[in-house]
């Protein structure tokens, strides 16, 4: 969450599909939002993290018993950087709804808790693909 390049796919072969910015993604958004939570469910536990202004606050916590494996991720992006604030939903649902798309069994939920907005996307099982030149 606070080093570059510091994803999994960098270190072999941990992923057969990614899509995403090299490693860069997640420490972007830490470095540049007013705080980050973030939940992640591993090993039937679940552990907790949260940054201010992409520092850590605290240590990677156990914040008790999970079942399965997932990340939750919350954020608010710093309006001192930005000005002010408003994300367009649609436009979010668009890219969330691909990036579902693209990874069987990825399920993403994006929650917009200002307008009070939610929906989640889930692609369940792989599909025929076919291509045509």
């Amino acid at each position: 969450m606070t080093v570059l390049h510091a994803g999994a796919k960098f270190g072999g072969k941990a992923y057969t599909v990614s899509g995403g910015l090299h490693g860069v993604g997640a420490s972007v958004v830490n470095a540049l939002s007013t705080w980050v939570k973030v939940w992640v469910k591993r090993n039937n536990k679940l552990y907790f993290q949260e940054y201010h202004q992409g520092i850590p606050v605290v240590d990677v916590a156990i914040a008790g018993k999970s079942e399965g494996t997932g990340v939750t991720t919350s954020f608010l992006a710093d309006p001192e950087i930005f000005g002010t604030i408003k994300y367009d939903f649609d436009t979010l649902c668009d890219r969330v709804r691909e990036v579902a798309y693209l990874n069987k069994g990825l399920e993403i939920s994006l929650i917009d808790v200002a307008d009070d907005k939610e929906q989640t996307f889930y692609l369940r099982a792989a599909w025929p693909v076919s291509c045509a030149i």
